[in-house]
């Protein structure tokens, strides 16, 4: 697995990040969000840690556009992506992880599981496109962590009218 790490090796905290399903860790998003938390001045500095799950690292091999990879997938990818960065030499004080969509809803399914400080999620996916009574919030109800959601009002995946 590969990690893309921004940041100093002094910062008391890492974030794990995963991307979500149309577009990689490499994203102009994802890149713009992790330099502005790695930002001294911004934010304090943290560490960002990015990986792909492995339909994205296919796609970019390939060419081919692919769905993402069935949920056990995901879920052990992230598994491995927290243990990598818990091995690394820069061991973080606090270890925060989230994502966007989709990269943030699977890391609240194993946030329980490895025991981190915090969730941070970037447009969850509480329910399908047009299906707001398909809720995907079960698990949360589980959690006794801080976990930050920043939701747009547009979002077709879960905004205020739709609940």
């Amino acid at each position: 697995m590969h990690i893309i790490r921004d940041g100093s090796d002094q910062a008391a905290a890492v974030l794990i990040l995963a991307h979500g399903a149309g577009a990689g860790s490499d994203s102009e998003f994802m890149e713009w969000f992790a330099h502005s938390l790695t930002d001294p001045e911004l934010a304090g500095g943290l560490v960002v840690c990015r990986f792909d799950f492995p339909y994205m690292i296919a796609r970019r091999s390939t060419g081919i556009k692919r769905p993402p990879d069935r949920a056990a997938v995901l879920i052990e990818t992230w598994h491995q992506a927290i243990n990598l960065v818990r091995r690394s030499s820069a061991s973080p004080h606090q270890l925060f992880i989230g994502g966007k969509s989709m990269g943030g809803r699977f890391a609240s399914m194993v946030a329980k599981d490895e025991k981190v400080d915090g969730i941070v999620c970037l447009g969850y996916p509480f329910h399908p496109p047009g299906n707001p009574d398909k809720l995907r919030t079960k698990h949360l109800e589980d959690l006794n962590i801080p976990m930050l959601v920043c939701q747009g009002e547009r979002d077709a995946f879960g905004h205020k009218a739709s609940h």
